[in-house]
């Protein structure tokens, strides 16, 4: 940020990135994170759209994907 800014700034450009940026995964991550139990893939082979079965899919395993506690599906919940 520009040093004559009034704007606070908390975060640095890179922290920004790290915290709301799209994850970036290798392939050893994508296989961690997407690979599908027999029961996930039977779900999402019982959906009529494409769209809702990457919004199931993303919904089953994106959120194990981020420790920053932003999860909204059931995995996370005690």
């Amino acid at each position: 940020m520009a040093s004559d800014s009034r704007r606070l700034s908390i975060l640095t450009a890179q922290e920004i990135d790290d915290l709301y940026g799209l994850p970036r995964f290798t392939e050893d991550d994508r296989r961690l994170y997407f690979d599908l139990s027999p029961t996930e893939r039977e779900l999402v082979d019982s959906v009529f759209t494409i769209s809702v079965a990457v919004h199931l899919v993303l919904q089953l395993d994106l959120d194990t994907s981020r420790p920053n506690g932003s999860s909204s599906s059931t995995h996370s919940m005690p």
